[in-house]
């Protein structure tokens, strides 16, 4: 029962991905067009990341984050854990 559960989520997880892609994407593409900024792009992206942590129920924690200078840009390297 618990492996058909395992399956059912990676499927529902998939189907989200490839739906959420195709809609999210395509918005990005017109977003691209038409923003002033050019931020459009990347608030949709933003979007797109965040629905599919969503759906995977995988929480993002930060540590640190007042250690990032806020006049320069800089190179985030995360560390994976297994």
């Amino acid at each position: 029962m618990q492996m058909l559960r395992n399956v059912m989520y990676t499927a529902v997880i998939v189907v989200w991905v490839l739906l959420v892609t195709v809609v999210l994407g395509t918005t990005t593409i017109v977003t691209a067009f038409f923003s002033q900024k050019g931020n459009g792009p990347h608030l949709v992206a933003r979007a797109w990341a965040r629905s599919i942590l969503w759906v995977s129920r995988v929480k993002v924690e930060i540590k640190g984050l007042d250690n990032l200078p806020l006049d320069a840009p800089c190179i985030l390297m995360p560390i994976h854990q297994s």
